[in-house]
């Protein structure tokens, strides 16, 4: 019953990401790499142990914590990165209406809202 649990969570991410986030194509895939680990995961559980014993962890548990915070990470990094690149566009924007305004010599437009 969890496996099939995790695995409908895990599709559900997985679709969300996808249908919602328009990434670049390598975060695309580092997100469709880090879908199928989870679901290797999943449905083969003695896989973490062998990776553990591979790479010299001492459980498989620990294995997919370290799998988990470095994808964590990367979804912070991807986060901040967005949020820059908004932040310049709002600023060249801005200053466009600004410049805009000037050459017209009247009031910024009115918000609408």
């Amino acid at each position: 019953m969890i496996k099939i649990v995790l695995i409908a969570g895990l599709t559900a991410c997985f679709l969300v990401y996808f249908a919602k986030v328009r990434t670049m194509l390598s975060d695309r895939l580092v997100g469709l790499a880090l879908f199928i680990a989870g679901l290797l995961f999943v449905l083969f559980p003695n896989l973490t142990y062998c990776l553990a014993g591979w790479l010299g962890v001492g459980r498989g548990a620990d294995v997919v914590f370290y799998f988990a915070i470095v994808a964590f990470l990367f979804f912070i990094i991807l986060i901040r990165a967005h949020l820059l690149e908004q932040e310049r566009q709002i600023t060249e924007l801005t200053r466009a209406i600004a410049m805009l305004t000037a050459r017209e010599g009247g009031e910024p437009p009115a918000d609408e809202s």
